[in-house]
């Protein structure tokens, strides 16, 4: 996942708004998918409108969840943080990686300057309060090695998307799976959500992996949902409830 998050991106679902969560984190790690990156706009969610039905699209803004949401939550090895202007290279490593990418719903970078307006529009959505990616940087050395997000924030009904990339250099270290520990903690803690989702694509073996070790469920599987490229691909859907979050397990399994 990672989301493995949610770029309006070259990836778009046919008669839907482009999506912004990561798929997956490349082989090892939600989002060929990041979070996109070109003016994203968020998800249209349904509520009631009082005519008997679900009603029409409406936006909607979870302004209680981004006044909680922190500066950055410590690991034992990490720092899951908000991004800065500086972080523009590191993400060019990540996100220019085609095998972190091979599940993304967008391609990988191909120079620095795509990177740099991605981060422009992750920091915009800080200010906005509507979508949140956070880096990953290692204790050790303060490398950035991957990001987490949460994204498609829907305030009545408390519930949100994660996603998720790390870097390749970093697979097989447990790094992703310590990271999520603590920021679905979080989510469901102290930003008192009811659900989370992913959407990760089926064949992102790793990524299914992880979202399960979290306790995730597959919930339904979304035909030919992704054009990439060319490549056309399914999505997976997985579902987590608060009440079934148990993160004992989770951090030691």
């Amino acid at each position: 996942p990672d989301q493995r998050e949610v770029k309006p991106d070259r990836r778009v679902p046919a008669q839907q708004p482009p999506r912004d969560a990561v798929r997956g984190f490349g082989q090892h790690d939600t989002h060929r998918h990041t979070d996109r990156d070109r003016a994203e706009q968020p998800w249209p969610h349904a509520q009631r409108d009082g005519g008997g039905g679900r009603g029409r699209l409406q936006f909607t803004h979870a302004d209680m969840i981004a006044q909680q949401m922190p500066a950055e939550l410590a690991t034992r090895r990490l720092r899951i943080r908000r991004l800065n202007e500086t972080d523009a290279p590191a993400l060019f490593g990540i996100f220019s990686d085609a095998e972190v990418m091979r599940y993304w719903s967008s391609p990988p970078f191909t120079e620095l300057a795509e990177a740099e307006s991605k981060l422009g529009e992750i920091l915009d959505h800080y200010r906005k309060g509507d979508r949140f990616q956070f880096g990953l940087e290692r204790k050790l050395d303060r490398q950035l090695i991957g990001t987490c997000t949460l994204h498609q924030i829907h305030e009545q009904n408390r519930r949100a998307e994660v996603g998720y990339a790390l870097g390749r250099p970093f697979w097989g270290e447990g790094y992703m799976h310590e990271a999520l520990v603590a920021w679905i903690g979080h989510a469901f803690q102290l930003l008192r959500l009811h659900r989370l989702e992913a959407d990760i694509d089926p064949r992102n073996e790793a990524s299914a992996r992880s979202l399960a070790r979290l306790g995730f469920r597959r919930e339904g599987l979304l035909r030919e949902r992704w054009i990439v490229d060319g490549e056309v691909s399914d999505s997976a859907v997985y579902g987590l409830l608060a009440a079934e979050w148990d993160p004992l397990p989770a951090a030691t399994i």
